[in-house]
């Protein structure tokens, strides 16, 4: 019996230990990687180098673990992770650098597909189709999801970067990321995948939201000729009328915003600012000119929302630190609420739930 009671309590500590080991696991082992706990931050990583990563960070204990995929597949994720998507049960991380688009579990970051396309950036979700913005060959792959194969194309604008499907169209920013001048937007329809219309914006837009009242809003980094700044043209955030396609722009002075994102409550946009004015910028949607000051300061180069309570989850990538952070703020004052350590060159993140 004394045996018997013996082997139970060793049994017991080595269950405690393994649970306890390591310090980045929420209260269930087993369950320690189901990306609908909280929200997946994407690391791109070093651009030429397999360094791409993602880290969850769980809403649920207020806890993050590092280097998931990495833990759960015993392999490297690959080149620059530039975004991910998600649709039923399954997440679509989306590699730049390694050419491809890796689908795995949503509830556990199991990989179980690989997809090739060239050049890809962003991608969205209508039913059993992704839609993958591609710059290699200016175009939007389309992606059967139940065989995980590219079984078309259509041709748009230089580079096409963000997207968001409303009223069963597609809206495509045309950025011409890579260099030169683009102001357009290309607008799909799904029905029959076919460009529609092509709207003028902006040069070089780059990520959607659409507002509480239907307005599809994109911010666009404007031009910056390093050559010749009289050719350089303004930032601006431009909202689209879905009904006319008509455009308002509000110009953006001495900076270029990026990273569009939208409040929990719709009715407040956030960018980020570069080149010489680093901030997060809050926008009221009913607002005529766009914000001077930022609302909270700071070298910023990821951005969430948390549709849950409204948090500003924000991310910096010093170039002279590999100690890259996701970083915590009240939506009401701007004020810090906590910052961790997360992977290389962190530049969004993504809740499931």
């Amino acid at each position: 019996m004394k045996k018997l009671l013996y082997a139970a309590l060793l049994l017991g500590a080595a269950i405690q230990f393994t649970a306890c080991d390591d310090d980045d696991s929420p209260a269930k082992p087993k369950q320690r990687y189901d990306l609908t706990q909280g929200m997946v931050i994407v690391n791109e990583g070093s651009f030429g180098k397999n360094e791409a990563s993602i880290s969850l960070y769980y809403t649920n204990g207020d806890s993050l673990a590092n280097d998931v995929y990495y833990k759960v597949n015993k392999e490297e994720l690959g080149d620059v992770l530039q975004s991910i998507a998600v649709a039923d049960t399954s997440a679509y991380l989306v590699l730049n650098g390694s050419n491809k688009i890796v689908a795995v579990s949503k509830y556990s970051c199991k990989k179980y597909a690989m997809i090739p396309v060239e050049g890809p950036r962003y991608m969205v979700v209508n039913g059993k189709t992704g839609y993958v913005s591609a710059w290699k060959n200016d175009e939007i792959a389309i992606v059967n999801l139940k065989e995980n194969k590219v079984t078309g194309s259509i041709k748009v604008g230089s580079d096409p970067e963000g997207m968001v499907i409303y009223n069963n169209k597609l809206y495509v920013a045309n950025s011409a990321g890579s260099g030169g001048k683009n102001n357009t937007i290309s607008v799909i329809n799904l029905s029959n995948n076919t460009i529609e219309r092509t709207i003028n914006v902006a040069d070089s837009p780059k990520a959607f939201v659409v507002d509480k009242t239907g307005v599809v809003w994109v911010v666009c980094a404007g031009y910056t000729d390093w050559t010749n700044s009289a050719n350089s043209t303004k930032g601006a955030i431009c909202k689209i009328n879905p009904s006319n396609y008509e455009v308002t722009k509000i110009n953006i002075e001495g900076f270029n915003p990026d990273r569009l994102q939208i409040s929990s409550t719709k009715d407040k946009l956030y960018y980020i600012g570069s080149y010489g004015a680093p901030g997060i910028f809050q926008m009221d949607i009913a607002a005529a000119a766009a914000p001077t000051k930022p609302f909270i300061s700071g070298d910023f180069y990821g951005l969430a929302i948390n549709p849950s309570n409204g948090e500003i989850m924000a991310m910096t990538a010093p170039y002279t630190s590999l100690t890259h952070k996701m970083i915590r703020y009240n939506s009401t004052n701007g004020e810090k609420i906590k910052e961790y350590n997360v992977g290389i060159y962190p530049n969004g993140g993504y809740f499931f739930n």
